[in-house]
């Protein structure tokens, strides 16, 4: 009788964890499976996983600018933004998004950053005012360039750039080598907070 209740009794144990189980080990669970890159529509999840680290959460800037600048979208057009994203920046850190450009994203997914961008900040300081286009229309003319450096720049970045106590070098070879000549044109466009 006694090899029959230690046999009922381990039937029971197995019943019961097998129970518990649901699925046998390894299996994955329903709804469970990965979504292929190319697939994934959510644009906050795209932003955070391609964008967040450089450009701060929300567009508000850290190691590259902060996207969500009133004034960088006032004068930043789509396509721009657009290439940007897809081939990224020469001579920047910022590197190509674009599947076809080596990158891990569809045109559709560059397309929804893109137009979540868009719908960041706005400013009302802005309304009624143009600025001057984000791509320059016209070749640069270095006595306009040296005019404007001396009325606006030298007070802050010293007269040759070299930085003074109020404001940074932007003459340095190591910070010219990380920014593109765009860069420069917005920030002195827009500024940096």
């Amino acid at each position: 009788m006694r090899p029959l209740r230690s046999l009922s009794w381990w039937m029971a144990l197995v019943a019961v964890l097998l129970a518990a189980c649901g699925a046998p080990p390894g299996q994955p669970h329903r709804g469970s499976e990965p979504v292929e890159p190319a697939d994934v529509s959510d644009v906050r999840a795209l932003y955070a996983d391609n964008c967040a680290a450089c450009h701060g959460v929300d567009g508000r800037g850290g190691a590259a600018p902060a996207l969500a600048d009133p004034v960088y979208l006032a004068i930043v057009d789509e396509r721009a933004m657009r290439s940007n994203i897809a081939y990224g920046v020469p001579g920047t850190p910022m590197p190509a998004f674009a599947v076809l450009a080596g990158g891990t994203l569809t045109a559709k997914q560059i397309d929804l950053i893109v137009s979540a961008i868009r719908t960041w900040e706005r400013s009302d300081d802005l309304v009624g005012i143009q600025p001057p286009p984000y791509v320059p229309a016209s070749t640069a003319d270095l006595g306009r360039g040296s005019a404007a450096y001396r009325k606006y720049c030298e007070r802050c970045h010293g007269p040759d750039g070299a930085g003074s106590p109020r404001g940074s070098g932007i003459t340095n070879d190591s910070f010219l080598a990380l920014v593109s000549d765009q860069r420069l044109r917005t920030t002195v466009i827009a500024g940096r907070r």
